[in-house]
């Protein structure tokens, strides 16, 4: 909490609470999606939109890829519902991640799961 004013209209001081720098809230939300995947624990996220090469997954407020490959249909169909996924890779340099459908077989998953990353 910070102090916002030290005496109000009634006597007293204001408290606001305070706000995390975006930057280090970010780099911290970075660096737990890399120790999930790392891990190869599920994450959740809403598929957002078709796009090339795949969907657009967001996670965390980041925007990820899932490959057409590592997706099954009843997940793409579901726009905007939250639904779990597996992060196969990340690219910290360009923080830039992609994911694989939870539904998938796990033959079809990728590195993380056993088969080959993209």
């Amino acid at each position: 909490m910070q102090v916002d004013a030290l005496y109000t209209p009634y006597g007293d001081m204001q408290l606001e609470p305070a706000q995390q720098d975006a930057r280090l809230q970010r780099h911290a939300l970075w660096a737990a999606l890399a120790e999930v995947a790392r891990r190869g624990q599920p994450v959740k996220g809403r598929v957002l939109n078709a796009c090339r090469g795949g969907y657009a997954v967001g996670v965390a407020g980041f925007v990820g890829l899932l490959p057409y490959a590592r997706a099954s249909a009843a997940t793409c169909q579901r726009l905007g519902v939250l639904q779990e996924f597996f992060v196969e890779r990340v690219d910290a340099t360009r923080q830039t991640f992609v994911v694989s459908d939870a539904r998938v077989p796990a033959g079809r998953r990728g590195a993380a799961r056993g088969g080959r990353a993209a």
